[in-house]
């Protein structure tokens, strides 16, 4: 199989997890481009349990908790400021 496969292809034929996990890994890569954090959650752990010595993954995942905590921070940042002004 070429190595240029597209990953749901890699995922529909392939048993090898080395090659599962990177398939995973490039449609959580992907889903992040679209804003969507749930689906890119999801590969990125399917990623981590079928390769347990690969560490993108996991950083992956650290990477998209640091968004939402980000995110968090922020909406309660404008929140606060929103009622900071409104009580003025």
């Amino acid at each position: 199989m070429p190595s240029e496969a597209h990953p749901v292809r890699v995922l529909m034929e392939e048993a090898d997890p080395i090659r599962r996990c990177a398939a995973h890994l490039a449609l959580g890569r992907r889903a992040i481009t679209r804003d969507d954090v749930v689906a890119a959650t999801d590969h990125f752990r399917e990623a981590a349990d079928l390769d347990p010595t690969d560490e993108r993954p996991r950083a992956a995942l650290l990477d998209i908790e640091g968004l939402r905590s980000d995110t968090r921070s922020s909406w309660g940042r404008s929140v606060f400021g929103w009622l900071f002004k409104a009580n003025s």
